[in-house]
C-alpha cells in the first residue's frame, strides 16, 4: 500500500500546483522530457521547450483492458 499511497500523495500535489513535495518538479520535468522526446520522434526533427508548451496536442492514452 506505501506505493498507492505514493503515487495518490503524488497526484494530488500535481493537481492542486503543490510543489512542496520534493518529488513533483523533477517528475514533472522528466515526464515533459518523455513526451518532448515523442513529439521529436513523430516530427522526425528537434523541438524546442517553447514549441512543446505552446502545442496544443493531446494524448489520449488508451486505457481500454485495464483493471483497477
Amino acid at each position: 500500500t506505501g506505493a498507492v499511497t505514493n503515487i495518490n500523495k503524488f497526484y494530488q500535489c500535481v493537481g492542486n500546483c503543490d510543489v512542496s513535495n520534493s518529488t513533483v518538479a523533477p517528475s514533472v520535468r522528466y515526464n515533459l522530457t518523455a513526451v518532448m522526446g515523442r513529439m521529436a520522434g513523430y516530427q522526425h526533427g528537434e523541438v524546442t521547450w517553447q514549441q512543446l508548451l505552446a502545442s496544443t496536442d493531446r494524448l489520449e492514452p488508451t486505457l481500454k483492458g485495464l483493471k483497477d
